[in-house]
């Protein structure tokens, strides 16, 4: 049906071209269409080298000018083939995907080093034990820990004593009924 159709319609309005020749102008020397067609991001480099890009890391290794490219700002490309390419200053910085980030640790209150902040599909004491016992060295949970208390779990709220300042305002109403 186009095909009928146009060759018709390029009768009744084309028009004669008033210079010969393509009025493209040449692709300069040196660009890559990659370069081109693809979703470009600015981001700032961790300290520990490395850009974030949605759930991916990326671990930007060591370039001949540079060793540590930390606090620079770097762009970002998703090529349209699903790749990600990270330049800095016009040049492609070589990277790697990133070791995964370690579990946060921290010291609790009874002083047992092994309270983890993450969760474990929403049970913080299971995380707590089984992180515990990766940082032991164990290979089994059940081996280290037979239950939660072994580990310290976070400490319950504290309320304010009854005649806390916060508690002022409280206690006149009360007093006036």
């Amino acid at each position: 049906m186009l095909w009928a159709f146009l060759p018709e319609f390029n009768r009744r309005f084309g028009v004669e071209p008033a210079q010969e020749g393509s009025t493209y102008r040449p692709l300069p020397e040196g660009m890559e269409m990659e370069d081109v067609f693809c979703f470009k991001y600015q981001r700032t480099v961790a300290s520990d080298n490395t850009v974030c890009f949605g759930k991916e890391r990326l671990q930007l290794l060591p370039g001949p000018d540079r060793l540590s490219y930390a606090r620079a700002r770097v762009e970002v490309q998703k090529r349209l083939d699903g790749t990600l390419v990270v330049r800095y200053q016009g040049r492609i910085v070589p990277t790697r995907p990133a070791p995964p980030e370690a579990r946060l640790l921290r010291e609790g209150k009874s002083g047992s080093p092994f309270v983890a902040q993450g969760t474990n599909d929403g049970d913080p004491a299971a995380a707590r034990v089984e992180s515990a016992a990766s940082v032991a060295g164990v290979d089994g949970v059940d081996t280290w820990a037979a239950s939660p208390e072994a580990v310290h779990v976070s400490t319950p709220s504290r309320r304010p004593a009854p005649d806390h300042p916060w508690r002022r305002s409280l206690l006149r109403s009360q007093n006036r009924r």
